[in-house]
């Protein structure tokens, strides 16, 4: 037969206060019993500790007295005799120079006269906002502004300058350049943000000359403008080079009301210029593609 073990004085002793419970009574017991023991134990690996973390610290220190010291006498002697070029840190840094094109002059309606030059930004990540204009013999244009994007190339144009006789002899001249960098924390690849708007795709052109016995007063230069692109704009502008056998022989400016993402526009365009021959045409954007208000709602 199993003899139940009595429980003994101090387990069934009630506190009569309630605030120093059996249990709480037998926790100090067991650390009175065992409090030199657990200082040993706390002590030694105190010990162990600080042999490990000082061990480590005179042997790194010992390592920097013996090698890391001439090291360090050997490159301050090398920095005293050497410097930096900050000339060549700024150059590299600062967006480089655009390329410019020989600048032409084109007929447009009589006695006014079109002013063009090609204008390329080899920077990918820097927007160069220009003011410019052209001279010719004793003749000045007004100025104009424009943006260059980044690894674009664009027409800088001056439209319908009142002049006698064709200028000869153009020159062009950059009044200012300003150039603002594109933060990448806001687009982080200019590039791709700029191909993925301006895409836009000519077809079906066709150029019907004057023919004044038919009653065909003007040039009329047609084709088909497609946006390819996923984005609607408000009143985007465009540059269309008039272009005979791979020569340009005449510019001119078009804008297209609320362009929308995938739409074909059918666009006209008449010219009474002289001896207009046109095989082709091509259509440059002039779009602040950075400007958000020119971006119709998707809703829309």
């Amino acid at each position: 037969m199993e003899v139940k073990k009595q429980p003994t004085k101090l387990s069934r002793y009630v506190d009569p206060t309630g605030e120093f419970t059996n249990r709480t009574l037998k926790m100090s017991e067991w650390y009175v019993r065992h409090k030199i023991l657990l200082r040993r134990i706390l002590i030694s690996i105190l010990s162990l500790w600080s042999v490990a973390t000082i061990g480590t610290g005179l042997f790194v220190f010992g390592d920097y007295l013996i090698f890391g010291y001439a090291d360090r006498e050997a490159m301050i002697e090398d920095m005293s005799q050497s410097y930096i070029n900050f000339t060549q840190m700024k150059a590299f840094y600062r967006p480089k120079e655009l390329a410019v094109k020989t600048p032409v002059s084109l007929p447009g309606t009589e006695g006014r006269y079109n002013f063009v030059v090609e204008v390329a930004n080899p920077n990918d990540r820097w927007i160069a906002e220009v003011l410019y204009s052209f001279s010719y013999g004793n003749g000045k244009t007004e100025n104009a502004v424009a943006s260059i994007f980044p690894m674009q190339e664009i027409p800088l144009v001056i439209l319908g300058h009142e002049e006698s006789v064709r200028p000869k002899n153009i020159r062009f001249t950059l009044d200012s350049i300003t150039w603002r960098r594109i933060d990448p924390h806001e687009i982080f690849d200019p590039v791709n943000f700029i191909e993925q708007r301006f895409q836009f795709e000519v077809d079906s052109f066709e150029f019907v000359p004057a023919d004044y016995n038919r009653g065909i007063v003007s040039h009329v230069v047609s084709f088909d403008l497609t946006n390819n692109s996923l984005y609607s704009y408000w009143e985007p502008s465009f540059y269309v080079l008039f272009i005979n056998h791979g020569q340009l022989i005449g510019i001119d400016k078009i804008i297209v009301e609320q362009f929308r993402a995938g739409e074909v526009r059918e666009i006209k365009i008449n010219s009474t210029a002289d001896q207009l021959r046109v095989t082709e045409v091509e259509v440059v954007p002039s779009i602040d593609l950075f400007d958000k208000t020119v971006y119709m709602p998707l809703s829309l």
